[in-house]
């Protein structure tokens, strides 16, 4: 994607999914260390996002970030920033705050849903995997549109490898439990309900 299109090389391939795994889980056993002294900081605040992503079934970009270039026009990501896609407006003629609170930005209005076909067969199509895949800004890269799968084949075989070393190595499950209704005070143990 973007420059890195330039030198396709230097991509990642299925020969690299467990070192891309073993330092992803080293990365996460590190925050985890990390995250207890450290107060707020950007990586907290995507994590979250990531959350949020999770839960509400919808792209973060958009949502809970915004990427500004050069010229000022506002787009959900650097991606769909690089592809000239999705772009909102421009801070140059409209508020950000117009831009950002405007209920017509394309976007916004595409869920996992729409990814539904796309994704019927897929292996990490399963709510036990966290596919950040279902990505309008890597979709119109990889295929001309806003809800093809946004994932390489290396990114598919990394999430899958992932899990499986979280699961070895940090904790059993990863979910985050979502309730549909304020849950009961206290932890919510594995297989109980909400």
């Amino acid at each position: 994607m973007g420059r890195g299109a330039l030198y396709r090389e230097l991509a990642n391939t299925t020969a690299d999914v467990d070192l891309a795994a073993e330092f992803w889980i080293a990365e996460e056993q590190w925050e985890r260390i990390k995250d207890q002294a450290l107060g707020l900081c950007s990586g907290k605040v995507f994590n979250f996002l990531l959350t949020m992503v999770f839960a509400t079934r919808r792209c973060m970009s958009g949502r809970g970030l915004a990427y500004i270039n050069s010229g000022g026009d506002v787009f959900p990501c650097s991606t769909c920033s690089g592809n000239k896609v999705l772009c909102a407006g421009n801070v140059m003629v409209d508020s950000f705050k117009e831009i950002w609170t405007g209920s017509d930005w394309e976007i916004r209005h595409i869920t996992w849903d729409n990814f539904a076909e796309t994704c019927k067969g897929c292996p990490i199509n399963d709510d036990k995997y966290f596919c950040t895949s279902r990505c309008p800004g890597s979709s119109s890269v990889y295929n001309n549109t806003f809800t093809g799968c946004g994932a390489t084949e290396f990114q598919r075989r990394s999430v899958l490898r992932r899990e499986e070393l979280f699961r070895e190595r940090v904790m059993d499950e990863p979910r985050v439990l979502v309730c549909d209704h304020a849950p009961h005070a206290g932890p919510v143990s594995h297989g109980e309900e909400c």
